[in-house]
């Protein structure tokens, strides 16, 4: 995606924090992939968000955005342990 395709799709995003960290990344060189990104399980429904999806050179950045520092770190954890049993 080109920088200023990306710059438009930014400005498109509603949350102000996920705004400002995502122009942040960009500014620094991340390629822009995706905001608020939705993930579904195999019966089509809805698990949880991606807030935003960056890339630089090989390596994926999955973004989570909270001002709410115990709220955000109940979401990780609960997305790596998802990633880590051994079913999934």
């Amino acid at each position: 995606m080109q920088f200023s395709e990306a710059q438009e799709k930014i400005k498109l995003i509603t949350n102000e924090a996920e705004k400002e960290i995502a122009e942040l990344l960009l500014n620094m060189g991340f390629t822009f992939i995706a905001a608020n990104s939705i993930i579904e399980n195999s019966s089509n429904q809805r698990v949880g968000e991606i807030d935003l999806l960056f890339s630089f050179e090989d390596y994926l950045l999955i973004v989570e955005v909270s001002k709410d520092r115990s709220s955000g770190n109940a979401k990780k954890i609960t997305f790596f342990t998802k990633w880590s049993e051994r079913t999934n």
